[in-house]
């Protein structure tokens, strides 16, 4: 299979500039996947004919990215999924993936690098081609970029012709006084838990308060904060 491997930048400042073309409202589906099991999938698709779909994976344990309230489908703080409009305004079909209903906790490392993840995004990513027929980019931040990289790995599908794996400070090409790398900057900052002794706000997830404190220390580090 032919795969190019870029490790990149996502700025949303970037697809904001860009021309845009109108969205239809975002909705979630839920995919069959193995015996029993099922995935839920955000989609945000532009109101004509996408172009291309990109398959979102979000980091943490994966779980409760976005969900339903007051009738209407509600994204998380993720800023991945956030993004999946701006995605859907450039003529992509954005797919951002959930955890399997056999893995109601989230998913491990273990599990976004096993046999099973990569036989649930197969189906996925059949599921959609019905909307999107061609190509399809799959796109991973934090610990998706796990996902993104080992079912790009072992998928050998054709239909993919791309893997993104975020980052941002690390490239060289944004500064820390750039307004998106700013905000985010604040954001970590304001997550200091003094009492506590972690930098994963006032009430993390259990399990991930180690993870997010490390994340977020590289990158005040990074940013010289």
């Amino acid at each position: 299979m032919w795969m190019r491997l870029i490790r990149a930048v996502f700025l949303a400042t970037t697809l904001a500039a860009a021309p845009t073309a109108a969205v239809a409202a975002p909705e979630i589906i839920e995919v069959p996947t193995r015996d029993g099991v099922t995935v839920r999938v955000l989609l945000v698709a532009p109101a004509e004919a996408p172009t291309a779909t990109v398959l979102l994976f979000p980091g943490g344990w994966g779980a409760r990215h976005f969900g339903m309230k007051d009738d209407g489908v509600k994204l998380g703080d993720n800023f991945l999924v956030r993004s999946a409009p701006l995605f859907a305004e450039q003529g992509l079909l954005a797919a951002a993936i959930d955890t399997p209903s056999d893995q109601p906790g989230g998913m491990t490392d273990d599990w976004r690098l096993g046999p099973q993840h990569v036989t649930d995004t197969r189906k996925v990513i059949d599921a959609l081609q019905a909307r999107a027929p061609g190509r399809v980019v799959l796109i991973g931040t934090s610990r998706g970029t796990l996902s993104a990289a080992a079912v790009a790995a072992r998928l050998d599908d054709p239909r993919v012709t791309g893997v993104v794996l975020t980052g941002l400070l690390r490239t060289g090409r944004v500064k820390a006084e750039d307004p998106t790398a700013a905000k985010a900057l604040t954001y970590i900052e304001s997550l200091v838990n003094p009492q506590a002794g972690h930098l994963a706000g006032k009430a993390p997830a259990q399990g991930l308060q180690n993870y997010v404190t490390s994340v977020n220390l590289m990158a005040l580090v990074e940013a010289k904060r």
